[in-house]
């Protein structure tokens, strides 16, 4: 006898016969079978039933009043057009050639003749069962490979998208090890010691980034996910230090500073939060306003209201139009204020709005057209934990820097 797993349900069977008697015999013969039994006493009842349920089977009587089991079986077999429910049919009249003929015209796959013998009716509906219950396990492994092919679609996505952000934002530490070795490489004849010094402190620091970076980006990797964040109590003072060190030559050519002090910490994960200001205060440099010198001013307050700390990021550049706020997080949108030779592509804020977003905050954005912009983040005061959490990210420094600017 057939069985089914604990994850299967049982396969039905639906008996329409117009007699109770009938039925009933059935029931005593099917009680063996490891399935769920339906009735119907008429062909109504059995297209409502058809309606409703999946039937592996269907024992149809013949001689019913109104609706014999031929039309009954046609009219299911048009309404359940793309499932094709097998029909046994069950008669007491003579199994001629032209009733068996008629029988299979209108669908039915067997014929059974009463009185019923019950070995041989049982066995014709076991090969159903196991035939409805191999279907559902063809269908389980279809659904399971189409999630696994979403999964793996999703993934790629993912790796793509990763893979853009890592080389976009390790441009910058990377573009300041050029710069400090170019410096080095020239010389200074005034102080040349010193300035050699300098930049041989910068380009560590730099490499100590991107290394960072690395070390972070691998350990993510180790957990089989790129997205997975490892939260930790974050010193913002000491990851925007380091943002700043990394943007050093973007900020001498732009003569820009970067204004904090006193930051509260956020439980984040480090190497987000670097990518983070490190997109946000490139962001402001690049969107400078022509002939002003780019500020950017960031403050923390914490809404023990809301439950969040609110990060805010105010800059002076070009800022951006109302039309344009629709778009400022998307991938590769351009902004209607870019310069054509603007190396943006869209990748900095978008992987800003992402990393939020991981981090189950909120951000926005306010721009005024040739006075600034403004981005408001939002962050839980307390992430969910995780098991496992690796050794932080970022090893903290002390840092006496409340105001960078280039000349420090």
């Amino acid at each position: 006898m057939n069985s089914t797993s604990e994850n299967t349900p049982q396969p039905k069977i639906l008996v329409v016969d117009d007699r109770s008697s009938n039925i009933v015999t059935m029931r005593q013969i099917l009680g063996e079978l490891d399935c769920e039994v339906f009735e119907a006493l008429s062909g109504e009842e059995a297209l409502r039933a058809v309606m409703h349920h999946d039937f592996a089977v269907i024992l149809m009587d013949v001689q019913m009043p109104e609706m014999d089991g031929y039309e009954t079986a046609e009219l299911i077999l048009t309404k359940k057009s793309k499932i094709r429910i097998p029909i046994i049919f069950v008669t007491a009249i003579a199994t001629d050639n032209k009733y068996i003929e008629k029988a299979y015209n209108v669908g039915a796959v067997d014929f059974l003749s009463k009185p019923i013998n019950p070995a041989i009716l049982l066995s014709k509906v076991e090969v159903f069962l196991d035939l409805h219950l191999h279907k559902i396990g063809i269908q389980n492994a279809v659904d399971e490979l189409n999630a696994t092919q979403d999964a793996l679609l999703a993934s790629n996505q993912r790796l793509s998208l990763f893979s853009h952000t890592v080389a976009h934002d390790l441009r910058n530490p990377l573009s300041a090890i050029m710069g400090f070795m170019t410096i080095m490489r020239k010389g200074v004849p005034a102080v040349e010691g010193e300035r050699v010094s300098d930049c041989v402190d910068r380009v560590i620091a730099s490499a100590d980034i991107m290394h960072e970076m690395l070390t972070g980006i691998l350990k993510k990797a180790d957990q089989k996910s790129i997205e997975t964040a490892i939260f930790e109590t974050i010193e913002l003072d000491t990851i925007i230090n380091q943002v700043v060190e990394s943007l050093h030559f973007k900020l001498v050519d732009s003569g820009g500073q970067v204004n904090y002090s006193d930051l509260l910490p956020v439980e984040a994960d480090a190497t987000h939060m670097w990518q983070l200001f490190q997109n946000l205060i490139s962001n402001s440099i690049k969107y400078q306003r022509k002939g002003v010198a780019p500020v950017i001013n960031i403050t923390t307050e914490k809404l023990e209201e809301k439950g969040v700390v609110r990060l805010l990021v105010n800059d002076n550049g070009r800022g951006f139009s109302e039309k344009d706020s629709s778009l400022i997080f998307e991938r590769y949108a351009r902004l209607n204020n870019a310069d054509t030779e603007d190396d943006s592509y869209g990748i900095g804020l978008s992987t800003v709005h992402q990393i939020v977003q991981e981090h189950s905050g909120t951000i926005s954005a306010v721009g005024r057209e040739g006075e600034g912009a403004s981005f408001i983040i939002e962050l839980p005061l307390t992430q969910i934990k995780q098991e496992n959490i690796e050794t932080p990210v970022f090893v903290r420094q002390n840092h006496d820097r409340s105001r960078l600017s280039p000349g420090h």
